[in-house]
């Protein structure tokens, strides 16, 4: 993300009903009237990034579906146990409103993006960067209704030029709700938040926390929708055209590319066409119907309007289109709307629908069960790689007086990673200083008692942490 002013240019264009079904109707002419306003505060906002990522596991559902999909994160030394439940919460709420029975695997965490990318990064807050993978147009004609030639080619607009390609290309994550690759178990991306700025890490509530800070929840939820395949080639294709060997015409394929979102992605121009249109610049839009019906607008490229393709429009001081807007101000909670849903329905995946037919949104979601749900599962898996990494061999166990029913134990942690994630644990309130005896090592600890069962599990209900010894 980079610092810019807002843009009072989220106008709804009028719909062209053509021939959209009932349904898209219904769901283009309530998007609007069910959002609630996002609370900018129309100051300086910054650009979310393109693509960086890794992850944890969370599958919680909306009325506990039979299937949700879940996310694994792997992370990036550092991440802080705040942040790691941020993580956890974002894949935990996509899961609520995603029912494929897929699981994407993320690497996640927190670099100073100035010492580590440049001068140049120092006002980004956060990249993802979704695994990708190319199919031929067949395998997704139906998606975006494509018109294949006898030799499975499409046309698509560039710059006003008409071309012809074969090959799409999905995030991997997007691929495995299409039931495509046979990816299974795969990486699917990484997720990079730049640890230089302030976060906010309250993640509960609707109103800004702290307007001096950027919302983690808001952001990590945003760079997990291109994880899942919301994500463009506008700027990709404007890069290859800048070179002197990358002519988009110079074949019939190009170095053009075509994302699945770009199967939805017109211009007045190119409708007329009945093609897609991944120009940079003009007025772009997302519709399901060939460019006949607008449902929402999309950004225009880094050459164009200034934010880059793989998002929506950026919005006024008032009300965002969705989660994945391109910017973000301090203070702003940012929300999944009903346009990130139908975007990812449009994509292949399957949303979760009320009895009426109607998607879930936003409002039904509890935050506060979520968070809890998320910090224990940091917790456990924390502690389990803890206790995975200690040296028994160096453990002593003594049991308290017959007036107790608790233990300690004094030993050595392989590794300062573990010791430091104890630590971070233990600061973050998920234990409490016990009474105990004076003889014994100080301080003693026993969980709090809504992780006592978690513990018990473990085997563990005090814990000393020292480094440990040199090997003789």
């Amino acid at each position: 993300m980079l610092a810019k002013s807002s843009a009072n240019n989220n106008e709804t264009l009028p719909p062209r009903l053509g021939n959209a079904s009932p349904r898209e109707i219904r769901n283009m002419a309530v998007m609007f009237s069910e959002e609630q306003a996002s609370g900018r505060t129309g100051v300086a906002k910054v650009k979310f990034g393109a693509s960086v990522g890794i992850a944890i596991a969370a599958a919680i559902g909306l009325g506990s579906p039979s299937l949700a999909a879940t996310f694994k994160f792997e992370y990036l030394p550092g991440t802080s146990l705040q942040e790691m439940v941020g993580f956890e919460m974002a894949g935990a709420i996509w899961s609520q409103f995603l029912t494929d029975d897929v699981t994407v695997n993320l690497k996640v965490g927190g670099v100073n993006f100035s010492s580590q990318f440049g001068s140049d990064y120092n006002k980004v807050i956060s990249m993802a960067s979704p695994e990708k993978m190319l199919v031929d147009a067949a395998a997704v004609a139906a998606l975006g209704n494509l018109q294949l030639d006898g030799n499975g080619y499409f046309d698509i607009n560039v710059d006003g030029q008409t071309v012809k390609q074969n090959q799409v290309t999905l995030s991997t994550a997007n691929a495995k709700a299409l039931g495509i690759g046979g990816l299974g178990n795969s990486f699917d991306g990484t997720i990079l938040t730049n640890n230089a700025v302030g976060w906010d890490l309250d993640y509960i509530g609707t109103a800004p926390d702290d307007s001096s800070k950027f919302d983690f929840l808001s952001v990590v939820v945003h760079e997990i929708g291109h994880a899942l395949g919301f994500i463009s080639a506008v700027d990709d294709n404007q890069w290859y055209a800048s070179n002197v060997n990358s002519d988009p015409d110079s074949n019939d394929n190009g170095n053009t590319i075509v994302t699945a979102l770009d199967l939805f992605r017109f211009s007045a121009e190119s409708s007329n066409q009945g093609i897609q249109d991944l120009s940079a610049g003009g007025e772009k839009y997302f519709s399901l119907d060939g460019g006949r019906t607008v449902a929402a607008k999309f950004a225009t490229g880094l050459e164009g309007d200034g934010f880059q393709g793989s998002h929506w429009k950026e919005a006024d001081a008032n009300q965002a289109i969705g989660i994945m807007d391109p910017a973000i101000a301090k203070g702003e909670k940012s929300q999944i709307s009903q346009f990130d849903l139908l975007a990812l329905d449009a994509l292949g995946w399957n949303l979760k629908r009320k009895g009426n037919g109607n998607l879930h949104s936003w409002n039904d979601l509890n935050l506060n069960t979520i968070k809890q749900q998320a910090q224990n599962r940091v917790f456990s898996s924390l502690m389990a790689q803890i206790l995975g990494d200690f040296d028994e061999s160096r453990t002593y166990h003594r049991w308290a007086n017959t007036n107790r029913s608790r233990f300690w134990q004094v030993g050595y942690f392989a590794t300062a990673d573990d010791e430091e994630l104890f630590n971070q644990i233990a600061a973050a309130g998920y234990f409490q200083t016990a009474d105990t005896d004076p003889n014994q090592p100080q301080p003693a600890s026993v969980p709090e008692p809504g992780v006592t069962l978690g513990l018990a599990s473990l085997g563990l209900f005090g814990l000393v942490s020292r480094r440990r010894r040199p090997q003789a």
